[in-house]
């Protein structure tokens, strides 16, 4: 019997452990991933950043046309130049694009452009004027306060601020600012012979007389403390109802910023009534008498309506 010959199997080889990776590896290897990353994105951007600016990738804007109410500019001004008369000069204005529907040649008499060779307006809001020379002109804008001008070699305008960039990058020039002055620029206060109001009281002061020493007459008179100053004045009702009047509520102010009121026992030599009812349409005149220190001068007077003194009151200055 014939006996087959069978492989015997080989046994299994043992294996040799696997190796653990370090934990230190993994993280150095993983940081190395994200660096690469990092340095992969910021390479893409730079390369979009470079289209962008490439003006052959980027895509044309149309060109934005200015608003045709609104008056544009150019990018600087003209050379300015001489022009020999103001129809001339109005012609350029006109043709910069500013607006003259009523021109009108102007009289130079009374005017206040006491240099100027001509001038003329388009509206009530302008003036344009030319010169004999470049030392005319700096007359002119020396004696101007209050606006701002555009100046050439011989002219001078004077126009709304909405026009005056579209007009000066045209004519050229300089823009020159004229200030008011410090004077100009505090409201002027009321003085004597001034009308002012408080409420239905019209006040006027016609008269200031300071340094009495006594009033009334040589048998019947007082004497001040110090001196007396004795306002005169008109007040009238402007309302439609009855007022009524009071000395009480008048003061007169020094230099100093002292208040003093009317003094009593002087109305009696004075003749006049501390006290009265003035019908709509009356005026009362009276004199309210001050005794105040010999040395004190008087700045204004406080005036207020009514009997109480509840009104803020209207200074007049003395």
């Amino acid at each position: 019997m014939t006996q087959t010959y069978q492989p015997q199997p080989t046994p299994p080889q043992p294996q040799a452990p696997k190796k653990k990776t370090p934990v230190g590896v993994k993280i150095v290897v993983i940081i190395a991933i994200v660096v690469v990353g990092l340095i992969w994105l910021v390479s893409c951007g730079a390369i979009i950043s470079a289209m962008g600016d490439d003006p052959a990738a980027t895509t044309a804007q149309p060109a934005t046309s200015a608003s045709p109410t609104s008056p544009s500019a150019s990018s600087g001004p003209a050379a300015a130049q001489s022009y020999a008369s103001v129809t001339e000069l109005r012609n350029a204005v006109v043709k910069a694009g500013y607006p003259c529907p009523k021109w009108k040649r102007w009289k130079l008499k009374g005017s206040g452009l006491a240099y100027a060779k001509e001038a003329g307006a388009c509206s009530d809001i302008d003036y344009l004027s030319i010169y004999v020379d470049a030392s005319a002109v700096a007359k002119q804008v020396d004696t101007e306060t209050g606006v701002v001008l555009i100046v050439g070699p011989n002219w001078m305008l004077f126009i709304p601020d909405d026009y005056r960039e579209l007009v000066h990058a045209a004519l050229g020039g300089k823009v020159v600012d004229k200030p008011k002055s410090e004077s100009e620029s505090k409201p002027t206060e009321p003085g004597i012979g001034d009308k002012v109001r408080d409420d239905d009281y019209q006040f006027t002061v016609t008269k200031v007389r300071c340094g009495v020493s006594r009033v009334g007459d040589s048998y019947s008179n007082t004497k001040a403390q110090g001196q007396f100053c004795l306002v005169s004045m008109r007040v009238k009702n402007v309302g439609k109802d009855p007022i009524d009047f009071s000395d009480e509520n008048q003061a007169l102010v020094d230099t100093k910023g002292k208040n003093y009121s009317p003094d009593d026992e002087a109305w009696i030599y004075l003749d006049t009534d501390p006290y009265a009812e003035i019908n709509p349409g009356n005026t009362l005149k009276t004199v309210v008498p001050f005794d105040m220190p010999k040395k004190a001068k008087a700045d204004y007077m406080l005036l207020k309506a009514g009997v109480f003194g509840f009104s803020e009151g209207v200074r007049v200055k003395l």
